[in-house]
Formats: C-alpha cells, structure tokens, sequence
C-alpha cells in the first residue's frame, strides 16, 4: 500500500479496512469475517465504503453516494428545468437520504460523499436558508415539476418513516 494512502487512512481513523486498487483509483473496503460452519473456518466479508482521491488526498464515501447519484439522474433534467438551485436540491437531499443529519452539518456530510465531485452544490447555511425558502415560496414549480414526474410513467416511493419519527407531530402520519 502507498504512503500516502495510509496517511489518509490514519487521519480518517478508518480500521478493519481493506484497500484495493482497481484501475487508476483506490477504494476503501470495510472487513469483517463469520464463522462458515460448513467449511468449519472464518470467511472474509467486505464491502465497498469509500473510494480515495489521491489528488485532494482525501476519502470519499463512495458506495451509498454511487447509488444514489444514479437514481438523482432520472430526475435531472426535470429538476433544472423548474428549479434554479437543482445541484442544491439534489445535494440536500442526497445528504438527507443516505444521513439525516442538520440542515447546519449539510455542507459537511456532502463535502464527504463521491457524489460532490460530480455535482458542484453551494451548501453554506445561509445559502441552504434562501435556497429553500425560494423553493417554498415557488408553487408553480413545484406543482410543475411533480406533474412532470408523473407523466413520465415512472414511480418513486420513498420511506417518510425516520422524518416521522423525529416529528413532534408523530400523530399526523398516522
């Protein structure tokens, strides 16, 4: 393993770590092992986390920010189309999906996912603030944009439960 790829991994703090090169790029895997009872040994288990970038010498996680990126394309175009700030969008909501975290710790938790170097997204608080009330004052769009989705054919689901959960208005999904 190179130098520098282990200085990433110690300022990471990342252990049980696994690194391969494949192509010109590193990726980070996480290791454990089970018992296999009918080889009656342990079997290794491993499972791509994150992928290194040796030019800003940093770990991005890759795995969960790959998926979501190619589901986020579908919606692309439609997203610019009615929206102005769609890197926005598709960053907050990136970020929310895969990590719900504060609105505050946005710009944070995306600068860490592969997705940031393909979607270049202005995620200070400030700008987040008036990104969304631009958004929420903005019906047209949003009525546009949803019927849009529609017509297309395609359907999306999506599990509201963990927003629920952390609502003091838990009676409302019900």
């Amino acid at each position: 393993m190179e130098e520098w790829i282990r200085e990433i991994l110690e300022k990471e703090d990342l252990k049980n770590v696994e690194v391969k090169k494949i192509g010109k790029n590193y990726y980070v895997y996480e290791v454990s092992s089970v018992y296999d009872r009918e080889k009656k040994r342990p079997r290794k288990i491993s499972g791509i986390i994150k992928k290194v970038n040796r030019n800003v010498r940093t770990v991005f996680r890759y795995g969960n920010s790959k998926i979501i990126y190619d589901i986020i394309r579908d919606i692309d175009a439609p997203l610019r189309k009615y929206f102005e700030s769609a890197n926005e969008i598709m960053a907050m909501a990136s970020v929310r999906v895969i990590r719900n975290v504060p609105l505050k710790y946005i710009n944070d938790a995306y600068s860490k996912l592969y997705m940031s170097n393909i979607i270049d997204a202005s995620l200070s608080h400030s700008t987040i603030a008036q990104k969304l009330r631009d958004i929420r004052s903005d019906t047209r769009a949003q009525h546009e944009f949803f019927r849009k989705l529609i017509s297309d054919g395609n359907v999306y689901l999506y599990n509201l439960s963990s927003i629920f959960s952390y609502s003091e208005n838990t009676n409302l999904a019900e």
